[in-house]
């Protein structure tokens, strides 16, 4: 095997990673987090309280800030990173619109903030072992650290 094919089958895991953690991100936030007003902080805030006042889609909300933010991400971070959050932040925002039709599974604050918070630090964790982030505040914080 030749070592342009190998380098492929290294980036197969990365991207299921991505995929994985961007998954367990939106299960988070579509089941536990939003259903039961309970806010996590950045683009999720924003796409909740847009949710309960306007009964605007999260996901297109996530999906419209992400792309401003990638939009300015790209100049400081570079392609490659771009391309990771691109999916990332993608299936975040498909899978939170998708997830969010299903009916709220519990009304117990306290086991959505356990199962929620278990769920969103997991995926989150994959996500960024694999180089990518799920957008928001993420992509910034990335810029930020980079300029340091």
């Amino acid at each position: 095997m030749n070592t342009n094919q190998n380098t492929r089958f290294n980036k197969v895991p990365n991207f299921m990673m991505i995929i994985l953690g961007a998954f367990l991100t939106a299960t988070a936030v579509s089941l536990f987090f939003l259903p039961n007003k309970i806010i996590s902080g950045s683009i999720v805030a924003i796409a909740t309280i847009l949710y309960y006042f306007f009964k605007a889609p999260p996901g297109i909300i996530i999906a419209a800030i992400n792309i401003i933010l990638l939009v300015v991400g790209y100049k400081i971070l570079g392609k490659q990173f771009i391309i990771k959050t691109v999916i990332g932040a993608g299936l975040y925002s498909v899978f939170v619109q998708v997830l969010s039709y299903i009916p709220k599974i519990t009304s117990d604050t306290f086991l959505c903030v356990v199962f929620g918070g278990s769920l969103y630090g997991l995926g989150i964790a994959l996500v960024f072992i694999s180089g990518s982030t799920t957008g928001g505040s993420d992509i910034m914080a990335r810029a930020l650290a980079k300029q340091i």
